[in-house]
């Protein structure tokens, strides 16, 4: 009787932990200048810089994050971003805000229900005028 209620403990168990279902996070870089950059990320949890080269036209991605649980609302950058700093060619810093949210094009999917699982896509574009 004791083996039984183990097994029942243990399958209710690994059923709840299946249904808790992942959020996945890509954090990009889009450079519409027309020069090449440089984009210098810090996540939350990093104790040294991302570096990306990005050339003109091309996007790299900057920071991968995820979390336990299925997620459909946006997240703040700073959640995952602790730091974003993007150089031209010419040594000029953007001064676009990486913190606000409105300057991010965003995508949630989900891609699959149970568990549930999304997918977001954060794309920060920058262009010769944030410099």
């Amino acid at each position: 009787m004791k083996t039984i209620f183990q097994i029942a403990a243990l399958s209710i168990i690994a059923l709840l932990t299946a249904c808790e279902g992942n959020t996945d996070y890509t954090w990009k870089v889009t450079n519409n200048s027309s020069s090449s950059i440089t984009a210098y990320s810090f996540g939350i949890l990093d104790t040294t810089a991302n570096v990306k080269q990005i050339a003109s036209g091309n996007t790299e991605t900057v920071l991968l994050g995820g979390q336990m649980g299925g997620n459909s609302t946006a997240q703040q950058p700073e959640t995952y971003l602790s730091s974003l700093v993007i150089v031209n060619a010419e040594g000029d810093t953007a001064q676009k805000d990486f913190t606000n949210l409105e300057n991010w094009e965003s995508s949630i999917d989900q891609v699959k229900k149970t568990p549930s699982q999304y997918e977001h896509e954060y794309v920060f574009q920058v262009s010769d005028l944030d410099f």
